[in-house]
């Protein structure tokens, strides 16, 4: 879980970046410096992706994979421009997060 959360913090860093230099956010990967548009983390454990993106607002999603896909109570994490944490699963985004 730790891998999701490092690496959607930074992806964000990364889009308030781009927002400063182009005034809007992505949805490409690869314009925030990955080297494909959705990224695995660095464990590999969640594929990093902007799964919506305009000139005003972001969302960024870690999505589980390999054995971390099992994980019920916390799977796929997201994080918006605003700050916002989800969580899918049974778990809470206070919880998980």
């Amino acid at each position: 879980r730790t891998d999701a959360k490092s690496m959607l913090v930074e992806a964000a860093s990364r889009q308030e970046q781009y927002y400063m230099d182009n005034r809007t956010y992505t949805d490409d990967m690869t314009n925030l410096g990955y080297a494909a548009d959705g990224a695995d983390s660095e464990n590999g454990h969640y594929n990093i992706d902007a799964t919506a993106a305009t000139a005003t607002a972001f969302t960024l999603q870690a999505t589980a994979q390999g054995s971390q896909a099992n994980d019920a109570v916390c799977e796929n994490f997201t994080l918006t421009q605003d700050g916002t944490k989800g969580v899918s699963g049974t778990g809470t985004a206070a919880s998980c997060w």
